[in-house]
């Protein structure tokens, strides 16, 4: 990769190699726990990783976790962007109308969505960011109190730009322009990217979960997609939240063309995927074109998580399909990536073999928000329990055969 293909005027991302499970302090331990060898290898494998990764952060990171016998807590953090889709109100490529956005994220704020429940049980802190809600926030809902865990980030590039509420709905219709200028898909990357580094750096986080929220949005994620892995459109698309056959058809479409337009108006980064000579402006010119701001949020997350020595747990194909052009670009940063799910979306699990990751859990969920992953955190903390406080062979005084 050459930096100098950044083309942006910001510095590109420094991802070191991820420690392996064996490196850790942590795999002493493990391979002595009272249980036959492997027995747990697919849950233990990422907390592994998580704990290599934390040691050798060194004691800066590890005095803000607590440890147990030598095991440091996980401590998440999650981050959850919202952005509106044009291709969702000019295509209608959606079950949900596009208000939606910006009523959920006031219910995010408040604390009564999925991931302001799953986020309080998992001890997460809970970072939204409007980086380009079309709507303007309805006040919070009563039902519940504010939420203590939740912070609202206003990030909002189309509104920062226009100056007043009547502004640009959200990114562009992909299948007839670019969803973003370069521009801003540049500034809300390096924003999400700054904010991920000083959640690792300043609290500690050694597992960051990324969420998303946009009405519409399974429609850029699974044209990237269809690019990303040479699909055909119907052959990857899927519901979304529940839209029907002849819905699902339209939607696949509007999918081919915006794969169509891409391949004609950006025939360099094209060639460059197909051939697997992609630099960093390639990615960020296919995310810019194909993606929208939430999308391009996560993409810098995944990347200022990684280069603090923090992993991420991706959650559903919006998710994935944000984060898997840089992860060629960059191939350090797959050691990096945890995959919390496969959700129902059939572009997911061939994103996620494109990675070579598999799910820690496959329960055919759709919500999206961060919640697939958030869910895989309770079994990466129940897995840091299991190397805390189990018995070794020694301890129990039980034969290894």
């Amino acid at each position: 990769m050459s930096p100098g293909r950044d083309g942006q005027g910001t510095t590109t991302p420094v991802i070191a190699r991820a420690p392996a499970p064996s490196e850790g302090p942590a795999f002493s331990r493990y391979v002595d726990l009272t249980m036959p060898p492997g027995a747990l290898g697919p849950l233990m494998e990422p907390v592994l990783r998580i704990l290599a990764s934390a040691a050798t952060r060194g004691a800066v990171a590890l005095g803000k976790l607590p440890v147990t016998l030598g095991i440091p807590d996980v401590r998440a953090a999650a981050l959850l962007f919202a952005g509106d889709h044009g291709v969702a109100r000019q295509k209608g490529v959606s079950a949900f109308p596009c208000e939606v956005t910006a009523q959920m994220v006031a219910n995010f704020v408040s604390g009564g969505a999925a991931m302001s429940v799953l986020s309080r049980r998992r001890g997460m802190t809970l970072d939204v960011c409007d980086v380009g809600v079309a709507t303007p926030l309805p006040p919070s809902p009563q039902r519940f109190a504010q939420a203590r865990n939740v912070t609202l980030h206003d990030w909002n590039i189309p509104r920062e730009k226009r100056g007043h509420v009547d502004y640009l709905f959200g990114s562009r219709d992909i299948s007839e322009e670019d969803a973003l200028h370069p521009d801003d898909h540049q500034g809300v990357f390096e924003r999400a990217r700054v904010l991920a580094r000083t959640r690792v750096e300043k609290d500690g986080v050694n597992v960051m979960v990324l969420g998303e929220m946009g009405i519409g949005n399974t429609t850029p994620a699974t044209a990237l997609a269809a690019l990303l892995l040479r699909e055909d459109a119907a052959a990857i698309t899927g519901v979304g939240t529940g839209i029907n056959l002849i819905a699902r058809r339209h939607k696949s479409d509007v999918v081919r063309r915006a794969v169509d337009r891409f391949r004609a108006t950006h025939s360099t980064a094209t060639q460059a995927f197909a051939q697997g000579t992609m630099e960093v402006a390639d990615a960020h010119a296919l995310l810019a074109s194909l993606g929208g701001f939430e999308l391009s949020a996560m993409a810098g997350a995944a990347c200022g998580a990684a280069e603090s020595g923090c992993h991420v747990v991706l959650d559903g194909v919006i998710c994935t399909a944000a984060v898997v052009p840089f992860a060629l670009v960059f191939p350090e940063l797959k050691g990096w990536l945890i995959a919390g799910h496969r959700s129902a979306e059939p572009a997911h699990g061939k994103l996620l073999g494109l990675l070579s990751l598999s799910p820690l859990v496959d329960l055919n969920l759709r919500l999206g928000e961060g919640s697939g992953a958030a869910v895989a955190c309770g079994l990466l903390q129940d897995a840091v329990a299991l190397l805390q406080e189990m018995s070794t062979f020694a301890d129990a005084g039980v034969s290894t055969g």
